[in-house]
């Protein structure tokens, strides 16, 4: 996947302008506060339909408007396509080839991305919520359709909780909400262990490739059965569905849904230690790219490659990780978005043919 152009419109500090972007490795440079985070959010918005900075659409757009737009040339598995995001008077719009689409998965079947920014320590740090979304973008990148998983679990599970909270919960009812919730439960659960499976040997590649130490692993963890008894999704369902009905008496004493994928975990440890607890800030940042760039390797197994986009590198990497990342990404095929303050911290990128987009109060120009 590539944008080969990008046009943006009442985005945040931005002026409105179209920009060649058909290029390996887009380097977007500038002083800190001129705008070079607001243009790769601009891409992120496009090819994940959302921000990695901040969730209300509103602050997205310039000062004193209600309406914002980003749009490009995307060349994709399924040929080049017209697409574009826009925002007029509080509703999205997303356009392909000038036809509205309405089936998200079409429009990830044409462009996604993986994004590495300074927030992402959360999947270290932060609590179970963090990592379990992680496994779903991951699973996601492989296939759009587990979008689709995701959302029906969360339907009936909200519908379960819903009944879990009434004065008396109707046992028929209850029952028909297990067994859906097992189904659906499973359809989330399946493709997470298998994202991880297949993510976790480039994992520990990329984590010693840009880190140069440290001995990490991954794993999930879930409270319905055991993991690494290497059960299919349909045995994943029955487990699911007996430890739902063993749990039942708690479940309503509490009002609480106590088992499926909404409590499940993924286990990162480094140095036979939880990373969580005790990874340092840099060791941190290393875990975090190397969960990012298998995530790319996995997507890439199924026949596309997202677009990366990595934010802030001066600031988030030392001097010897950046210099082993930028080894990292010559192998890459996709396309990479870089911001930095100085292309110069970047190190050698020779045979990476890179685009230099300058971006100063706003204004975007391209180097050569």
């Amino acid at each position: 996947m590539r944008l080969t152009s990008l046009s943006v419109f009442g985005w945040r500090n931005l002026e409105s302008t179209t920009i060649d972007c058909d290029a390996p490795l887009v380097v977007v440079h500038g002083n800190n506060g001129e705008g070079k985070s607001n243009l790769l959010e601009a891409v992120s918005v496009l090819s994940t339909l959302k921000s990695f900075r901040e969730a209300l659409v509103r602050r997205w757009m310039c000062h004193g408007t209600s309406q914002a737009r980003v749009s490009g040339t995307a060349l994709s598995p399924v040929g080049t396509r017209e697409i574009s995001w826009s925002w007029v008077d509080g509703k999205r719009r997303l356009l392909m080839d000038e036809s509205n689409v309405y089936e998200l998965t079409q429009w990830f079947e044409v462009l996604r991305a993986v994004v590495f920014c300074p927030e992402d320590g959360s999947i270290i740090r932060g609590g179970p919520d963090q990592r379990r979304r992680f496994m779903d973008r991951a699973a996601f990148n492989a296939n759009p359709n587990h979008l689709k998983a995701v959302t029906e679990y969360q339907k009936i599970l909200a519908h379960k909780r819903a009944l879990l909270q009434t004065d008396w919960v109707d046992p028929l009812q209850l029952d028909a909400f297990n067994s859906a919730l097992a189904r659906a439960g499973a359809a989330v659960i399946y493709p997470r262990v298998c994202a991880v499976a297949a993510l976790k040997h480039s994992f520990c590649s990329n984590h010693e490739a840009i880190a140069g130490t440290g001995i990490v692993d991954l794993s999930v963890k879930t409270n319905a059965f055991n993991v690494e008894d290497g059960l299919n999704q349909a045995e994943m369902e029955s487990c699911l569905l007996k430890a739902i009905q063993e749990k039942q008496a708690d479940e309503i004493s509490r009002g609480v849904a106590l088992i499926g994928p909404h409590r499940d975990e993924m286990s990162i440890e480094i140095d036979g230690k939880p990373a969580r607890n005790f990874a340092s800030q840099g060791q941190a940042r290393s875990l975090v790219l190397g969960l990012r760039l298998a995530e790319l390797e996995f997507a890439h197994s199924f026949g596309s490659v997202p677009l990366f986009l990595l934010d802030d590198l001066t600031s988030e990497l030392d001097q010897g990780r950046r210099r082993r990342l930028i080894s990292v990404l010559r192998t890459l095929k996709g396309q990479v978005w870089i911001t930095t303050t100085d292309p110069k911290y970047l190190g050698e990128l020779k045979g990476l043919d890179p685009l230099l987009l300058h971006v100063q109060a706003g204004r975007i120009s391209a180097e050569k």
